[in-house]
């Protein structure tokens, strides 16, 4: 049962917390009506307010709706709680995420920096590698100044000249009326030999078709083997090593180093 309100000291104090609205005010003047002024205000509300506890106190019906109040108020707070919970744990979040993204953006800082510092360093080194080259290009100019100096004031050696009288050639005849075969690498036609006919390639007029293409110091088996690439070459009828302008012979004058191309092979006489 509720505790009556005894004092009226405690009825101004609940007129104070509750802050009686003004249709209220006139609802309390309507009941004081009933009694023809008999009760003083705050004699009517306290008796008002021992009425309406006696009567929730001993009314479950009354209390009802109430209840049903509350748990809809206890039902509403908790999931006013949820969501206070969910909104902390999604602050919480974002705080983290901040939290990482001003990490990240110091971790990407520093970065930039050291990559600001390698930078200037690279720089660093460049410039003193185009100086160490423009000091190599400097030097390198007086090398080549000093070596045309040393070339002119060196005598030139005398060209060393073939002695024929110990060198071998190989001579080639090929078919007349014909253009001149290409040679391989090492050989050439002697420059003594070439003809009018060769020099305006008048092929018709090219009845003499033995040339020198050969003339070298060596030992004969060295020559022998230039002999074999010659075989290769087509067009050619003969080849033969010579010496002093003959060919090689025995003592008795019987060639020792001449080929006859027959039926297109290579048949030593």
């Amino acid at each position: 049962m509720a505790r009556p309100i005894g004092s009226t000291a405690e009825v101004h104090k609940v007129r104070r917390d509750y802050r009686f609205a003004p249709e209220t005010m006139q609802q309390i003047s309507d009941g004081m009506a009933i009694f023809g002024g008999s009760l003083k205000e705050t004699a009517f509300v306290e008796r008002a307010i021992v009425h309406y506890a006696e009567f929730l106190a001993g009314d479950p019906e009354a209390l009802a709706p109430l209840t049903q109040e509350i748990e809809w108020l206890q039902e509403h707070v908790r999931r006013l709680r949820q969501d206070q919970q969910g909104v902390q744990h999604v602050a919480q979040s974002a705080a983290e995420k901040v939290t990482d993204q001003a990490l990240e953006v110091k971790q990407l800082q520093a970065q930039l920096r050291t990559l600001k510092q390698e930078h200037s360093e690279a720089q660093e080194r460049i410039r003193n590698l185009e100086s160490l080259w423009s000091q190599e290009r400097t030097s390198v100019r007086l090398l080549e100044s000093a070596l045309r100096q040393a070339k002119a004031a060196t005598p030139e050696a005398p060209e060393k000249k073939l002695d024929l009288s110990k060198a071998y050639e190989i001579k080639i005849r090929h078919e007349p009326r014909q253009a001149c075969p290409d040679l391989p690498s090492g050989f050439t036609y002697a420059e003594n030999e070439i003809t009018t006919c060769i020099r305006e390639k008048n092929w018709r007029a090219h009845d003499y078709a033995i040339h020198t293409v050969f003339a070298q110091q060596w030992p004969i088996a060295r020559v022998r083997r230039e002999v074999e690439r010659l075989k290769t070459v087509p067009g050619l009828l003969s080849i033969w090593i010579a010496k002093n302008g003959e060919p090689v012979h025995t003592g008795a004058g019987y060639p020792t180093d001449t080929w006859q191309k027959k039926e297109g092979r290579w048949v030593k006489e």
